[in-house]
């Protein structure tokens, strides 16, 4: 039951942690109650079933079922033996244990800075999406005329295959406004180009930095799609530039 009330509350939540976990956290809370449910009932029943008292059994009358169980136990006997005795020279060793200690320490902060950190990896999709914010009161045109500098800048690269602007509209807050403008960089296949998509976030920054008049912004945007749920939207790699 405490387990169960540990994940049981995780399916209640929202957001890519809620819809990922949800079918996770349900399966083992059910599959936990029928456990503890086998362990209280069918378990002790079968136990009386099966375990007798041992017998003594010669040599020539077993059959090979006993044959291999009394091998099986053998092998697991000596197994036991080795990793007790290998047990009591280490724990008395200071130097051994505390060397091993450090040793896993070390392989896991070198693990964990090779595997990615995020809770969902960065996937490589072929697009990148550009935001941008003109000062209040800016007419569509100055951001059009924004929107078409960033288009200049970029279009010319062999990465770029096409981008597709539109003024009025901002995809991260999702709002219609004179002064908001979004697009849309469509780069070219993933063996035709050298650089991943937060390398080119990182040169396009570069590349329209001298724009002045408004806050640009490089992201990614990957969505989450669940039965039950709306579609999810993650920006994650979102680099911007202030408005000079």
């Amino acid at each position: 039951m405490v387990m169960s009330a540990v994940f049981i509350p995780v399916g209640f939540m929202d957001g890519p942690v809620g819809i990922f976990y949800r079918q996770f956290s349900l399966t083992l809370a059910i599959a936990i109650v029928i456990s503890g449910i086998n362990a209280l009932t069918l378990s002790p029943a079968l136990c009386s079933m099966l375990l007798k008292p041992a017998k003594h059994v010669p040599d020539d009358e077993k059959g090979l079922v006993q044959k291999f169980f009394d091998g099986f136990n053998t092998r697991y006997d000596q197994l036991s033996g080795k990793y007790s005795g290998i047990l009591k020279k280490i724990a008395g060793r200071q130097v051994v244990t505390f060397g091993m200690l450090g040793i896993f320490i070390l392989a896991t902060f070198g693990i964990s800075s090779i595997l990615p950190t995020g809770f969902i990896p960065t996937e490589d999709q072929g697009m990148i999406y550009v935001n941008i914010t003109t000062p209040p009161g800016a007419t569509v045109e100055r951001t059009k005329v924004i929107l078409d500098d960033v288009q200049a800048a970029l279009l010319p690269l062999e990465e770029v295959e096409t981008i597709s602007t539109l003024a009025g509209y901002s995809l991260l807050t999702e709002t219609a406004g004179a002064s908001y403008g979004m697009g849309m960089i469509n780069l070219v296949a993933w063996e035709d180009r050298a650089q991943s998509v937060n390398e080119l976030i990182l040169d396009y920054q570069d590349r329209v930095s001298h724009i002045a008049g408004a806050e640009i912004q490089f992201f990614l945007l990957q969505v989450f799609q669940d039965l039950v749920m709306p579609p999810v939207l993650k920006c994650d790699f979102l680099i911007k530039q202030e408005v000079l």
